[in-house]
C-alpha cells in the first residue's frame, strides 16, 4: 500500500502546474478581443469569473459573475455599466456558470456573442 501511494503521488507530482491565469491561451484571446472591441473613448468595464486576476493583469475594471435570475444578471450587469461579460468559470465556479447561461438564454437581447475562445465565451452587453 506504501509503495502505491508513493507511485501515485510521485506520478501526479511529475504532471505539469496548471498554467497562470494570464498565461493561458484563452484568457490571453479573450482580453486581445475585449481591447479591440472597446470603443475608443471609455475604458471598458468586463464580469468574469476572476475579477481581481483579470485587473491586476490588464488594468481593466472587473467585477465577479454572481447567481441570480437571468433578469437581475441583466438589470446588474448594465447597472453597473459592463460592457462585456466572459462567460465560462473553466469548470471552477459550476453553479455560477449556470446562472450566466441562463441569463444568456433566457435574454439573447441583452447580449452579442462577439466570439469563443477555448472555454471562454465573451460577449458584448447590450445596455438597450
Amino acid at each position: 500500500v506504501a509503495a502505491l501511494n508513493g507511485v501515485t503521488g510521485f506520478i501526479q507530482g511529475a504532471q505539469a502546474p496548471a498554467a497562470p491565469f494570464a498565461g493561458r491561451a484563452d484568457v490571453q484571446a479573450v482580453i486581445e478581443a475585449i481591447r479591440q472591441a472597446a470603443r475608443p473613448e471609455a475604458e471598458p468595464r468586463v464580469s468574469i469569473f476572476s475579477p481581481r486576476l483579470f485587473t491586476w493583469h490588464t488594468g481593466i475594471p472587473a467585477m465577479g459573475h454572481f447567481s441570480a435570475t437571468p433578469d437581475q444578471v441583466l438589470a446588474e450587469l448594465r447597472d453597473k455599466r459592463i460592457d462585456f461579460l466572459v462567460a465560462g468559470t473553466l469548470g471552477e465556479q459550476v453553479i455560477i456558470d449556470d446562472s450566466i447561461d441562463r441569463a444568456i438564454a433566457e435574454r439573447p437581447d441583452g447580449f452579442e456573442k462577439l466570439g469563443t475562445f477555448g472555454g471562454l465565451t465573451l460577449y458584448r452587453v447590450l445596455q438597450q
